[in-house]
């Protein structure tokens, strides 16, 4: 995650509420080199959805601050560590960011199974529907509750 500066949190933030499609947002991130936060915000309101806008009630002030957020977040996993232990896991993954990997296969075994060290057992990866911010979306919620179901099962929970 080292590579999303915060205009690239906010288009990601802007797909992820769906103000505008995945595609645009990659358009935006070309366009918005060397942009100003304030202009890459004044652009991302110009060409968000408005109707989308509004039933977020989303202000320029409300999606800075989402934004702000999501970067701060962000920033504070750089230095993440893992660490203790747990019994068993069960990881839950989709397609992830294109600035992470470049394929579903890549993120589980290269990034994914790192979680392999803190579990003392063999996780259980979970393949959902979806991609990192629309697995839980309308077109992916239902599937995602049955592989969650059928994951808790199979733990006796």
């Amino acid at each position: 995650m080292h590579q999303l500066d915060w205009k690239e949190r906010l288009l990601h933030l802007s797909y992820f509420l769906d103000l505008m499609t995945e595609a645009h947002a990659r358009k935006l991130a070309a366009e918005l080199q060397g942009a100003t936060r304030e202009q890459a915000m004044a652009k991302v309101m110009e060409d968000a959805d408005q109707n989308r806008l509004f039933e977020l009630a989303l202000s320029p002030e409300a999606l800075n601050k989402w934004a702000t957020l999501a970067f701060a977040l962000q920033s504070m996993a750089i230095d993440y560590d893992r660490s203790g232990s747990s019994t068993s896991m069960d990881v839950f993954y989709c397609i992830s960011l294109a600035v992470v990997a470049s394929s579903k296969k890549q993120w589980r075994n290269e990034h994914l199974r790192k979680w392999v060290d803190i579990a003392r057992s063999e996780p259980r990866f979970h393949e959902v529907g979806g991609a990192h911010y629309t697995m839980l979306g309308p077109e992916h919620v239902f599937n995602f509750q049955k592989t969650l179901r059928a994951a808790l099962d199979a733990r006796g929970i």
